[in-house]
């Protein structure tokens, strides 16, 4: 990546090298003071139609993705341009995966600034332009876009609405899609289009909706019935056990 114009080289090096420990954000992995370059791990583009099908992978990147933007924030670092192609996969010799966050062309250190009209905060479609009046800081632009990338791991539709509609009539868009899942009694849908649309009306941090997605990861995870050898372990007999051997073996 190349680093921001809007920002001290050095710094925002510093931020990535720091945050380099988090699994779910891209790591550094060299840096060229000549060609004003940092040179980024590879990874692999990720299938949202796939996510989009499956639930718990939805969740899993759900939080793979906060974890990553709430380490950036604790660092004072704003994104300021998440959006589907800012997400890739990390996989494992094993093949387990990791969705990491990258693309820090836009980062800026001063994460509580508020958005200058000098500075661009994220790409079409994708920024909480209308906010610039209300004076929103760069995280609250990350929340706006992670908020809208969230909803899109449940609906794909949901960033031509916000194109075609504008923000407003987007919010009222994903209540709709929240009180439809709630009335599926689909929970982990439910939960992440919950802290989708908190997100997007800034009524809640990076911080909050990673919580709360853990907690329903945490009660999916204890009302999965235990399996053993891919079947139910309540449909398993024990083998019974050997109460008597004669000496012959018998």
């Amino acid at each position: 990546i190349e680093w921001n114009p809007f920002d001290t080289e050095v710094s925002v090096f510093m931020k990535l090298a720091t945050a380099a420990s988090c699994e779910a954000l891209v790591k550094p992995v060299d840096v060229c003071t000549t060609d004003r370059c940092i040179f980024m791990e590879e990874l692999e583009e990720v299938e949202w139609s796939c996510l989009q099908s499956n639930p718990d992978r939805a969740l899993a990147a759900s939080i793979d993705i906060l974890q990553g933007l709430a380490t950036l924030h604790s660092l004072n670092v704003a994104h300021c341009d998440i959006k589907d192609s800012a997400v890739m996969v990390r996989r494992d010799s094993w093949g387990r995966e990791r969705f990491v966050l990258c693309d820090f062309n836009l980062a800026v250190v001063n994460a509580d600034q508020f958005a200058d009209s000098k500075v661009p905060f994220g790409s079409a479609g994708w920024a909480l332009r209308s906010h610039r009046l209300m004076r929103a800081s760069a995280k609250d632009h990350d929340c706006f876009s992670m908020g809208l990338l969230l909803a899109t791991l449940c609906c794909a539709s949901a960033r031509e609405v916000v194109e075609a509609n504008g923000i407003i009539t987007f919010h009222g868009f994903l209540a709709g899609l929240v009180e439809e899942a709630r009335v599926s009694d689909d929970r982990i849908q439910h939960s992440i289009l919950q802290v989708a649309f908190s997100l997007c009306c800034l009524d809640i941090s990076v911080d909050g909706a990673l919580e709360i997605l853990c907690q329903e990861k945490e009660e999916a995870r204890r009302k999965k019935p235990k399996t053993v050898a891919g079947r139910c372990a309540s449909n398993v007999r024990a083998p019974p056990r050997l109460l008597y051997t004669s000496e012959r073996g018998d």
